[in-house]
């Protein structure tokens, strides 16, 4: 049995049927090649041979179906004929198959090859009994592909179908595809490659059956849109100092409708847009390309900073024309990228960029210039924020020097220096002079030119060490050898490097101690002068400091000789007043007299090189030499006076008198800061007139002490002489016309009477030091007749305190609105001065003067408690002066009234700022008696401890706190004042009253404790040097008894602490002298009552 296969090669040409739209037929004039093949036995090896039949093409067959009228019979195709309704019709044993009409005994598969246009091979088998027209395929499963590479799907024909020919032609550029598709499954699918993204596509399907055409399905599909490609030929064509022209072409791949583009201009080193334009889409919503899309991306460059658009129609955008636009707000001489972005409607699109500089400006001004807080002397440290950078930028520094303090003119040029490059942003200045103020200037270019201004600020140096002072004089007055008046003036002002504020003299020889201070007023505008105590007949190298808050300066030398001058014989209190004390022993020729020891001890004037007494008959004669020579030979010897028949005068002593005198003393080891008198405690000379029985065998020139012829009246007088001269006492005649007795105790009575008189004058006057070991038996003596003496030295106290000191600050109309009260104003020499603001003079002044202490002329501040509107001055005062110890003795209010306004936060870890001081509390500690406050202060960076110690309850004018308490609550504050570095600041309410007593107590704590009990002390004269430093300081008679009272618990504490170690202190004189001596005294209620009739006006 054989099977045979036949086998058609055709070049395919597709028509549309006139006659039936939609169907297919192969062209009359395609060229048909028909093989036939079978399948013969086994031992056949023989092919047969194709036959190969060409169809003419005039006149054309007519095929099965189609319309032979006109035709001859012979018009069909083969084994067809002409039928009577002139269609053509196969023969009775012929069926019709592809056009043609095959044998009914046709095999039973037939095989086509078929060859497109594209020279693809299709192999059909169309099985017999299947030629019918098949049904119109049926549509595209989807209208939206994804690409590039596309799966067309459609549902497949109803009935037989030997194959599908399907036509796909891409919208836009017509480019066409052909498929033949023999696929029997269901959907059919048909397989593109290489689809553009976006692009829309005309498809049409046809399916075939023996020959015959299925009605053609058409349809449309979209490639699915992608993002767009980078744009092309992106450039920068031309750029200014602000602008840049940008242009570029569309994408090689839009991927689908271009809407737009987005330039955006970033600087290269930030991905911030800073100006950016987007190109839209002009008529885009309207084109019916767009239907499909419900929404459409357009550009968008609402990020940048500064944004712009342009608009394009669709049509210019999807030209290959040129894009370009300007972007303009950009900086000068700033590397920038442009990217630019293709926009379709799946959104932005890849990104092309390019790299441009824009061109350079003159330089902009500096948006500030400041300078640092200075951390050198003789430096600035200036730092600047520059403007916009606008080219390559330099910076010129230049400063200029203050021609004087003060003046404001900055005509002196010191200085420059060039900087390169933006980012330079600071300077340090170096070699500038010390605390004073510079002009300094920073002016920006670039290579266009300079900034159209030049900034500039004025900046003062820090402070240092001054110079020498200008003027150091040293004057010792002719009558004096007990002190030295210094003239002093302020280094040059370009040497002063800092505000001066007092002077210094100190003695390096004989000994390193300190001689004296004067406070400067007036701005160093004039020469000062001031006194010191020196040692007479001593050779000094002397040393003169000006002196800033912080710093003491270069110290200028003088040496001096203090040269002896005449003694003064100044009355001694503690020997009763006077020099001369009442007769004893008196004799018909001769009497004991009673001389104060200080007659040959007091060598203040220089030393004593001769001493004694003078006897006249009646008057003395009023003699003014204070030449030696008349003293030691130019006045008669008692022979002489005798001789003259005791006319005139002589001196009954010899030369040598005052060393013989053996006064005795009690050895001091320590120097006192409170008094220089190197006096101790004497014996007094008991000198007998009269006494020398031998006198007549003395040759005339001797001096010696003859009897005193009875029945005379006579006057006595002291002198003494030093190198420098000599000084003797008044005469006082005294007539008695009895004994010799009477006459002589005249004569003393007077000269006594005279001597009481300058006592009680001078007691008012002077105060003596006590020696702390004779303190208890002078304090009973000021405690007894009901504080009698305490009253009368308090008074003369009162008396004494200077009024004279000007107070100007304090008055002035912006300042009296800061003190507290109106009398309690501080002196100026001595304020405490404030950094001014705001070039405002009246702003430095806070009502506050520096206090000498033990250890540093300004130990202390003494202030009045704040007030509202002084407390942030107070503050600041706290962190000028570097004070680390507050010291509050008054309450808030007492008895109702306020006193001291809050001052400090109340609640710990809450920084309140005042003015520019944070003050932050961080603990409170209430101990016995008292409170510690910790606060940490600070300013800008810097922040400090403050530690504020509060005793309550101490009473106005009053003392009526406990000695030990007080004096526990000053140990503590003593002990933290030695780790702090500015003064202690002490107030009460006015800063006077309490505070002076608190002050004075301070003071006298440490100077026991750094003395022997052989040192001398004087309340009187520091209550008086504190008040020459701000007023009223110690302000009631009650405080000032309260002072003496604790001072001998601070003695008694002393000598217990003595007894203690190893009995090193041992009392070789009364065991009792600190015992009372008045066991029936009793403290009345009112014992510390002010008796005076002068009251305070204030409180404290």
């Amino acid at each position: 049995m054989h099977k045979f296969f036949f086998y058609i090669s055709m070049v395919v040409a597709w028509r549309i049927d006139e006659r039936r739209p939609g169907h297919a037929l192969v062209s009359s004039y395609a060229l048909v090649c028909i093989t036939a093949s079978s399948t013969i036995s086994s031992t056949s090896t023989e092919a047969p041979s194709p036959t190969t039949a060409a169809i003419t093409t005039t006149p054309p067959p007519a095929v099965p179906g189609q319309n032979c009228s006109g035709l001859n019979k012979d018009s069909c195709v083969a084994n067809a004929f002409c039928n009577s309704s002139t269609i053509c019709q196969c023969n009775e044993t012929f069926y019709s198959l592809n056009n043609a009409c095959v044998p009914s005994d046709y095999p039973s598969v037939r095989r086509y090859v078929l060859t497109d246009i594209q020279h693809t091979v299709f192999v059909l088998e169309i099985p017999p009994g299947t030629v019918k027209e098949p049904a119109m395929p049926g549509p595209l499963s989807a209208s939206v592909y994804l690409g590039p590479n596309v799966n067309l799907t459609f549902t497949k024909s109803v009935g037989g179908v030997a194959f599908y020919i399907v036509t796909v032609t891409q919208r836009e550029s017509g480019r066409q595809w052909t498929k033949n598709i023999s696929s029997q499954s269901d959907p059919v699918r048909v397989e593109l490659a290489n689809q553009t993204a976006g692009a829309y596509y005309n498809v049409t399907i046809i399916a075939y059956s023996g020959g015959i055409s299925s009605d053609t399905r058409t349809a449309t599909y979209r490639v699915e849109v992608d993002v767009a490609g980078g744009v092309t030929e992106l450039n920068v064509t031309q750029s200014g100092s602000r602008w840049v022209h940008v242009k570029w072409r569309p994408p090689t791949n839009p991927n689908g409708e271009i809407l737009g583009y987005t330039v955006t201009v970033a600087r290269s080193n930030n991905s911030t847009c800073v100006s950016g334009v987007a190109v839209l889409c002009s008529n885009c919503s309207e084109l019916t390309l767009k239907q499909n899309s419900t929404s459409l991306k357009m550009p968008d460059v609402s990020n940048c900073t500064k944004n712009d658009s342009k608009k394009q129609t669709y049509e210019e955008l999807k030209s290959d024309m040129w894009q370009e636009v300007n972007v303009t707000s950009l900086s000068p001489y700033v590397t920038y990228q442009v990217t630019v972005v293709a926009v379709n409607e799946k959104g932005r699109g890849q990104e092309s960029n390019k790299d441009f500089k824009t061109q350079s400006e003159a330089a902009e001004n500096l948006v500030s210039l400041t300078v640092e807080e200075p951390g050198t002397v003789g430096q600035l440290n200036i730092t600047w924020v520059p403007g916009e950078e606008t080219g390559n930028t330099s910076y010129n520094v230049t400063w200029f020097e203050e021609s004087s303090i003060g003046s404001g003119e900055f005509n002196i040029y010191k200085g420059g220096s060039i900087l390169s490059g933006y980012t330079q942003n600071k300077y340090t200045i170096r070699g500038l002079l010390s605390y004073w103020k510079y002009l300094v200037s920073v002016r920006p270019s670039t290579e266009i030119g300079l900034s159209p201004e030049e900034n500039h600020t004025v900046a003062r140096t820090l402070d240092s060490a001054p110079g020498e002072v200008e003027i150091f004089n040293i004057s010792q007055p002719s009558d004096s050898a007990t002190y030295l008046q210094f003239t002093v003036s302020c280094p040059n002002e370009k040497e002063r490097n800092g505000v001066i504020l007092f002077f210094v003299v100190r003695a390096s020889v004989p000994a390193n101690e300190t001689l004296g201070s004067v406070s400067v007023t007036n701005g160093c505008k004039q020469n000062y002068t001031f006194n010191a105590p020196v040692k007479a007949e001593t050779n000094y190298t002397l040393e003169a400091f000006a002196n800033t808050s912080k710093h003491e300066g270069i110290s200028k030398t003088n040496k001096f000789y203090v040269a002896p001058r005449a003694p003064t014989l100044t009355v001694d209190p503690d020997f009763g007043g006077s020099l001369l004390k009442d007769a004893s022993g008196v004799t018909q020729t001769s009497a004991v007299i009673n001389i104060c020891p200080c007659l040959v001890t007091d060598r203040s004037q220089g030393n004593i090189t001769l001493a004694g007494l003078i006897v006249c008959k009646g008057n003395c004669e009023t003699s003014t030499s204070s030449d030696p020579n008349h003293f030691r030979s130019g006045v008669m010897t008692w022979k002489q006076f005798k001789d003259k028949g005791y006319e005139g005068s002589y001196r009954p002593t010899p030369d040598d008198w005052h060393e013989t005198q053996h006064v005795g003393s009690s050895r001091r080891k320590r120097s006192t800061l409170l008094s220089r008198s190197i006096r101790a405690t004497l014996n007094p000379i008991n000198f007998t007139l009269g006494d020398d029985v031998n006198c007549e065998q003395k040759d005339n020139s001797v001096y010696c002490n003859g009897p005193l012829p009875p029945g005379y009246t006579f006057a006595v007088k002291v002198f003494a002489c030093t190198a420098g001269g000599c000084k003797q006492s008044d005469s006082v005649e005294t007539t008695n016309t009895g004994a010799i007795v009477g006459g002589v105790l005249g004569a003393f009575a007077g000269v006594v009477l005279i001597v009481l008189i300058i006592f009680f004058v001078m007691r008012r006057r002077r105060r003596r030091p006590i020696k702390l070991q004779d303190f208890k038996v002078h304090l009973d003596l000021l405690h007894s007749d009901s504080n009698l003496r305490f009253q009368e030295e308090f008074e003369d106290i009162q008396e004494r305190s200077p009024k004279g000191y000007s107070q100007d600050a304090a008055t002035t109309d912006a300042n009296k609105v800061k003190n507290r009260y109106v009398n309690i104003l501080p002196y100026d020499h001595t304020r405490v001065k404030l950094t001014t603001a705001d070039d405002d003079e009246t702003s430095d002044f806070i009502n506050a003067n520096y206090i000498p202490g033990f250890s540093s002329p300004r130990e202390y501040i003494a202030t009045q408690g704040p007030m509202t509107g002084t407390v942030d001055d107070f503050w600041r005062m706290i962190w000028e002066q570097k004070s680390g110890v507050i010291v509050m003795l008054s309450d808030l209010q007492e008895k109702g009234r306020p006193k001291v306004d809050l001052y400090w936060p109340t609640e710990p870890n809450s920084p309140v700022q005042y003015g520019d001081i944070v003050v932050e509390l961080k603990s409170t500690s209430t101990l016995n008696k008292y409170t510690i406050r910790d606060f940490i202060i600070s300013m800008s960076q810097e922040k400090r401890k403050v530690l504020q110690f509060f005793i309550p309850g101490w009473e106005d004018y009053s003392a009526n706190l406990d000695s030990d308490d007080v004096l526990e609550f000053i140990q503590a504050v003593r002990q933290q004042a030695r780790t702090s570095r500015g003064p202690v600041t002490v107030h009460c309410s006015a800063g006077v009253g309490r505070t002076g007593t608190f002050i004075a107590l301070d003071f006298l704590m440490q100077y026991v404790n750094d003395n022997d009990l052989g040192a001398d002390v004087d309340i009187y004269n520091l209550v008086l040097n504190m008040r020459h430093n701000r007023p009223h300081m110690v302000q009631s008679e009650k405080q000032y008894i309260f002072i003496h009272d604790t001072l001998k618990v601070i003695i008694d504490k002393k000598i217990k602490s003595m007894q203690d170690d190893n009995n090193i202190y041992m009392n070789t004189g009364d065991d009792n002298i600190y015992a009372n001596t008045n066991p029936a005294f009793e403290p009345e209620e009112n014992l510390y009552m002010n008796t005076d009739t002068w009251k305070p006006t204030t409180s404290l």
